[in-house]
């Protein structure tokens, strides 16, 4: 494949795991800044129509948004947020669906492990 990233030192364990993640798929440093700039700026943007959806309890638009970035995790082999994205999916998927507390679970896990994509991208100076 191509030149090995260089990875900051202030970058946490799992920092690194998501760069090496999406390094994989990448494969240059240039092409892995870039795929994670376009991810960022994606999740920004679905983050806070997710939020709208969750709110209004548009369930229908709360998984499809989840559906749509489990897609693109796996596409960058971002495995984590793949994971997140489809239990949040799942939970959301039916109407009557999962109980409250357990689709509160899966949202949050799903906002902190694509905030902590977001920092990670940021950390890297991705745009």
């Amino acid at each position: 494949m191509g030149e090995q990233v260089h990875v900051p030192k202030e970058l946490t364990q799992l920092e690194v795991q998501t760069m090496s993640q999406t390094e994989a798929v990448a494969g240059d440093e240039e092409f892995l800044l870039t795929i994670l700039g376009m991810v960022r700026n994606s999740l920004e943007e679905k983050l806070v129509t997710l939020k709208t959806s969750i709110e209004t309890e548009d369930t229908m638009s709360v998984w499809k948004i989840a559906h749509t970035i489990k897609g693109t995790a796996l596409q960058c082999g971002l495995d984590r947020l793949a994971f997140a994205s489809e239990n949040l999916e799942r939970a959301f998927r039916q109407p009557e669906g999962d109980d409250m507390t357990k689709r509160s679970l899966y949202y949050q896990t799903f906002v902190n492990e694509s905030e902590r994509v977001i920092g990670t991208a940021r950390k890297l100076g991705a745009q």
